[in-house]
């Protein structure tokens, strides 16, 4: 029974130990998949090789440009990423502002939100809105939705996203209880319908 416990600790430590973060921005051309990393010194971009199906099917819900952060390993020489997980992404066509009817959600980058509700919009526009910044971060889900963590001062609480062309569904549950708590029917602000 040690000897099992010790070998499955060895294996375990040994996958830990092998990959490391990797993040950059997605790239793709007719040859593949890319990820642009603005660290290393011998290539621009990098070629991604996927190491499982589930990773592969998260990288193809990405387009150009969107963020990717996950487990892998870099070779350099080669010009190669090979990547074992996707843990967090940042979607380009989530930024901007958004249209709900209890408010406007901007979002400037993959990493912030503020929320202006409606009954706080005056004449002078968001600029003098009351506004509630939130912090958040995004990781791929089974099928067309994206899974958030959001928090803002005083708590944490976790939603779902659909995204279509220029529309979204945003369902914000309770943390503990993993009730919903709230959907949010989004539409993109300047946004052609």
């Amino acid at each position: 029974m040690r000897l099992l416990f010790f070998v499955l600790m060895l294996i375990v430590s040994a996958r830990a130990h092998s990959a490391s973060s990797v993040s950059g921005t997605l790239e793709r051309d007719s040859v593949g998949y890319f990820l642009k990393h603005t660290g290393s010194k011998v290539c621009q971009r990098f070629q991604i090789v996927l190491n499982n199906d589930d990773t592969v099917k998260n990288l193809r819900k990405l387009s150009r440009g969107d963020l990717l952060t996950g487990l892998g390993n870099f070779n350099e020489p080669g010009c190669l990423v090979n990547i074992d997980s996707i843990d967090y992404v940042g979607l380009r066509r989530l930024i901007g502002h958004w249209v709900t009817p209890e408010g406007i959600i901007s979002i400037p980058n993959f990493h912030s939100m503020v929320f202006y509700p409606s009954g706080t919009l005056q004449s002078g526009g968001l600029l003098s809105a009351k506004a509630i910044n939130y912090r958040y971060s995004m990781t791929p889900s089974s099928g067309r939705e994206w899974v958030l963590f959001i928090s803002d001062e005083t708590s944490t609480f976790f939603a779902t996203l659909q995204l279509s062309k220029n529309t979204g569904v945003l369902k914000v549950y309770d943390s503990d209880s993993g009730k919903l708590v709230k959907q949010l029917r989004l539409e993109k602000w300047g946004s052609p319908n």
